[in-house]
């Protein structure tokens, strides 16, 4: 983990007692009200005052188990910016044997009115909503009531869970500041749990001497047991510092997380739960909502079958039922690796999840004798994957094996080709699952840079005015960026909008060709004039080379750097610019041609500029090889930036012959 020493401050320890000063729900003083900015962060919009979060594990009246994990939280508002904090998120699963509930056990917040206190407590029935996020998790919202500049709001609430497995997660740091929080969980003798922690959350002690008297336990007799106590804490943790190309910020926070690798009986027999992918796939591979739809063809057959029927090569094959799916599907933006209504139902309709849509093409492929099968992964705003734990995976793309590598496939994206998926998928590793007792790990990053090609044909007239053509070629995901970008905005719009991206260029006859055909690169052509890549000072012309892509400034500004950049994907841009010179001018003056590149293969960049008679010939190629580049290197990609960046600003110089 790459979070560093922004909050080596973090002082954790352990607690068995309370706090010298005790927490209680509702006793807000006026000096809380009173505070207009935060003491250690005056430009925070709000602060978390005070959070708690304590989960227990009990036995059921029945059978299994219960986790409870109640929260109390106070927050202080400083300006309006901050009113956001006060609308509330606490997510649950709602789907299958993963039944879990919140409960709203308080809530109110806190104004200072005429030099009193005021609490305004939230209302029954008003002010709390559910929202669907998928047909697995669901959030409850809290919208508080009375909230102003200066406000303090808390709230109380308990998680109740049946699905022991996976545990809820817990962070210390947020994007506003933190004075104290606080995490206790207390783990019965007869579960065995695995633990992460972030190395910036450091557990000091346990406790095991707190025992529980069970009226009943699994229904059957009366025992005692004893739980064992963890325990964590920070105080003045500030807010996470934001960070350019940072996949998501989730990742690298302070955290701790638990999930059930196994069990104890009374008489102390150990079983050993699903915590290897071998039995994970064998899971899978009978379940009826992911393994039992990839063997089934019935519903497609005729329809697939008359699709091939004068296609014969293998790559063929490929590409024309991914395109099959990919234009008859209407992905309905529900993730999942697992259906919902199952592949057959979503034929039919049309319409499905990730997982309907993305298993079906699975199903077509194997079925044609193709070696596809589906790869399970954590999307990049899902965070990622802590365990071998399916709770942990939320989507699933078909896997292609080709010439000992693996092309991704994933239909739900109207842009998407064989080997290009959506960004969403492209986080760390996936899991594909083979067979019922094999799974391999797949890199989900892409191996190949995206290319980016651009061909300038201009002429410089003595004025300093620039006239051409101009010519893109986009590749891979340059291309799927690209006709992302373009959809529902006209396309005088969106030449006006590059004419201000290229520094207020006039663009004409504008065209761009290979929209449709998503297998191909996409072209864009036009005619330029523009005023602002030269300079005239006297009788001289002062030129900028790259003209209008000179690079304007370093996109990386911090001192220091906390978090891996993440550039999504490799990259490569290449420049060939041609430019005639006005008839009674000279060239006096060249940048010096380079070629740079970073250690360990991360960058590099190449400059050369020739001279032939009256034409000046720019080629630049700038590589970025990898999608993440570690924070250790931070300070050298800062400064091959720099380096870039005065280089692209020295200007040819050109003077009028006397």
């Amino acid at each position: 983990m790459y979070f560093k020493s922004t909050i080596t401050c973090i002082i954790l320890f352990l607690c068995s007692q309370v706090f010298a000063q005790e927490f209680k729900l509702g006793k807000v003083s006026r000096e809380e009200l009173e505070q207009k900015s935060h003491p250690e962060d005056p430009d925070a919009s709000a602060a978390i005052l005070y959070k708690k979060g304590v989960t227990t594990i009990k036995p059921r009246v029945i059978s299994g188990w219960v986790v409870s994990t109640e929260v109390v939280v106070r927050t202080k508002i400083y300006n309006k910016k901050g009113y956001e904090k006060a609308t509330i998120k606490i997510p649950f699963y709602d789907w299958n044997n993963i039944d879990e509930e919140v409960e709203i056990l308080d809530a109110a917040t806190y104004n200072l009115e005429n030099d009193k206190i005021k609490k305004t407590s939230l209302k029954r029935g008003e002010g709390i909503f559910i929202e669907d996020v998928s047909h697995k998790r669901k959030v409850k919202k809290i919208v508080m009531p009375n909230v102003n500049e200066g406000s303090i709001i808390e709230y109380k609430y308990i998680l109740k869970s049946l699905y022991v497995e996976s545990l809820p997660d817990w962070y210390f740091q947020y994007d506003i500041p933190v004075n104290e929080i606080e995490y206790n969980i207390w783990i019965p003798q007869f579960l065995i749990y695995n633990r992460i922690l972030n190395q910036s959350v450091i557990e000091i002690s346990e406790t095991d001497g707190r025992q529980k008297n069970s009226a009943s336990f699994e229904g059957f007799y009366k025992i005692v047991y004893h739980e064992t106590g963890k325990f964590y804490k920070a105080t003045n943790v500030p807010a996470y510092k934001e960070e350019s190309y940072v996949d998501n910020i989730s990742n690298y926070l302070p955290y701790v997380k638990y999930e059930l690798s196994g069990s104890k009986s009374v008489k102390g027999i150990k079983k050993k739960y699903v915590s290897d992918w071998q039995s994970i796939a064998a899971f899978l591979g009978d379940d009826e909502s992911f393994g039992l739809q990839i063997k089934q063809f019935d519903y497609f057959k005729k329809d697939i079958d008359s699709l091939l029927i004068n296609i014969n090569t293998r790559d063929d094959k490929v590409t024309s039922i991914f395109n099959y799916v990919r234009n008859r599907m209407v992905w309905n933006e529900s993730y999942g690796y697992d259906c919902v209504k199952g592949t057959e139902y979503a034929y039919s309709a049309k319409t499905g999840n990730s997982g309907e849509i993305n298993l079906m093409l699975v199903a077509m492929l194997q079925y044609v004798g193709i070696n596809a099968y589906p790869v399970i992964l954590s999307t990049r705003s899902n965070g990622i994957t802590s365990f071998h734990s399916l709770q942990s995976y939320n989507y699933v793309i078909a896997g292609l094996e080709s010439m000992g590598d693996i092309v991704l496939l994933d239909a739900t994206d109207k842009e998407a080709t064989p080997g290009v998926v959506p960004l969403r998928v492209l986080n760390g590793f996936g899991q594909m699952i083979k067979s019922s007792y094999k799974v391999e790990e797949v890199n989900l990053q892409p191996a190949f840079p995206s290319k980016e090609n651009i061909v300038i044909i201009a002429e410089l007239d003595k004025d300093g005015a620039l006239s051409g053509q101009l010519k893109t070629q986009y590749f891979d995901y340059n291309a799927y960026l690209f006709r992302q970008d373009i959809q529902n905005i006209a396309i005088d719009a969106f030449v006006a909008e590059k004419e201000s991206e290229l520094g207020n260029i006039e663009i004409s006859d504008y065209k761009r060709d290979n929209i449709e055909v998503n297998e191909k690169p996409v072209i864009e052509t036009f005619s330029f004039t523009s005023r602002n890549s030269c300079e005239v000072i006297g009788n001289n012309l002062y030129l900028l080379p790259m003209l209008f892509y000179t690079l304007s400034e370093n996109p990386f500004k911090e001192e220091k750097r906390l978090y891996p950049i993440n550039f999504i994907y490799p990259r490569q841009d290449r420049y060939i610019i041609n430019i005639k010179i006005p008839e009674g001018y000279s060239i006096t003056d060249v940048p010096e041609s380079v070629n740079w590149a970073m250690g360990d293969n991360i960058a590099a960049f190449s400059y050369t500029i020739s001279i032939s008679n009256n034409q000046i010939s720019i080629l630049v190629t700038k590589n970025i090889n990898l999608s993440k580049i570690d924070p250790v290197y931070y300070d050298t990609l800062k400064l091959f930036y720099t380096d870039m960046l005065k280089k692209q600003t020295e200007k040819i110089v050109l003077k009028k012959i006397e």
